[in-house]
């Protein structure tokens, strides 16, 4: 299966990017680069499409505490995921 194009700009909405990405290499490498704890909040919240409070609930945090770490762990896979679009536009 080839990989999703990649977009026009850079990636802006990495939420978005996230669930259009599902099954890509490059996002299994960006979510390998987040703390285990990340990768849980993570999966929970858009692989398992669990609500913040569920996600809160499950892994025994507050809820402020889950979208801090959502909020957090996204902006992490949206640098690693721009540099990755950064480096193919540079090898083109």
């Amino acid at each position: 299966m080839a990989p999703a194009p990649l977009p026009a700009g850079p990636v802006l909405d990495p939420e978005r990017e996230a669930e259009r990405r599902i099954g890509d290499a490059e996002m299994a490498d960006a979510l390998r680069h987040l703390s285990p704890r990340e990768r849980e909040a993570i999966y929970l919240r858009f692989f398992e499409d669990a609500a913040y409070e569920d996600v809160a609930a499950i892994m025994r945090i507050a809820d402020s505490t889950c979208r801090v770490l959502v909020h957090r762990a996204l902006d992490k896979l949206r640098r690693h995921l721009t540099t990755q679009v950064d480096q193919k536009r540079e090898t083109l």
